[in-house]
């Protein structure tokens, strides 16, 4: 299985969510980007990227566009507390 535009949008999704780059992920999200993708390795949500890197700009942005707040990790963790 190859990866497709869509695991290519959200994977800009989720690189934009770590690096806090707050113009990048309103882009992705404009282009239809799934909010609640998750990090292949990790299984971190953009939200759970966001918060650990402190961007409160992306934060807000991510956790206002759908992002479910309840998800979580593959360590069963949820979202860093703010």
């Amino acid at each position: 299985m190859t990866a497709g535009p869509e695991s290519d949008r959200n994977a800009a999704l989720i690189t934009a969510a770590k690096a806090g780059d707050v113009r990048g992920a309103g882009r992705c999200l404009v282009g239809g980007c799934d909010v609640n993708a998750t990090d292949k390795q990790t299984g971190k949500t953009p939200l759970m990227l966001a918060c650990e890197g402190g961007s409160l700009p992306t934060i807000e942005l991510i956790a206002n566009n759908g992002s479910d707040l309840l998800m979580k990790d593959v360590r069963l963790l949820p979202s860093p507390s703010l």
